[in-house]
């Protein structure tokens, strides 16, 4: 009886494939386009249950790699914008040594240190060693040495330009005539902090 069920059932599905094998479970003597429906489903949300994870992996790489483009494009700004402000930086540096120049044309005898604003985040701190050198760091005011004799005649001027919190700094070296009021500039450049 169970045998001639088997092979009717076979039938029906085609192909004489055991019951076992076609559904994968445990055979059951009720039939019908009902059971056969529910184990299709049965069937497809089984696969189904499988492209939740791999959506959420794929997902989850893009998402990664969507963030480190994100941060890589960010840092890359960064740096550039840091690059302009040192280079403005520099040109503050160099604007306030021309400044000094300008000081030492008015009055010969011109010695400090000053600070001159140029808009609101950019700045120059000047020192003026008139007869003498500049023996401290740039970013210290003051720090003028008198004690060279071959100094005699000459003004060096340090010049600290900052911009968004970097610095530069020039150092430039005049040749002061006090008979003429000649002021030449003999050497100027940029020195490390």
């Amino acid at each position: 009886m169970i045998k001639k069920e088997l092979t009717r059932l076979s039938e029906i599905r085609g192909a004489g494939m055991l019951l076992r094998k076609a559904y994968s479970s445990t055979s059951t003597k009720a039939t019908g386009p009902h059971n056969e429906v529910v184990r299709r489903s049965r069937k497809f949300f089984k696969e189904g249950i499988v492209a939740l994870p791999l959506m959420l992996l794929i997902s989850g790489i893009v998402l990664e790699m969507t963030i480190a483009a994100t941060l890589v494009v960010f840092y890359v700004l960064q740096s550039s914008a840091g690059t302009r402000n040192a280079a403005d930086a520099l040109v503050v540096a160099r604007s306030g040594a021309s400044d000094a120049a300008v000081q030492l044309t008015r009055n010969m005898g011109f010695d400090g240190t000053y600070t001159v604003a140029l808009g609101t985040q950019r700045t120059a701190q000047i020192t003026v060693c008139n007869q003498g050198r500049k023996m401290t760091a740039c970013s210290e005011a003051g720090g003028c040495v008198y004690t060279n004799p071959s100094d005699a005649g000459k003004a060096e001027v340090t010049a600290l330009g900052t911009v968004r919190g970097k610095n530069r700094c020039v150092r430039a070296a005049y040749a002061v005539d006090g008979d003429t009021g000649e002021i030449r500039l003999e050497s100027s450049g940029e020195i490390s902090l």
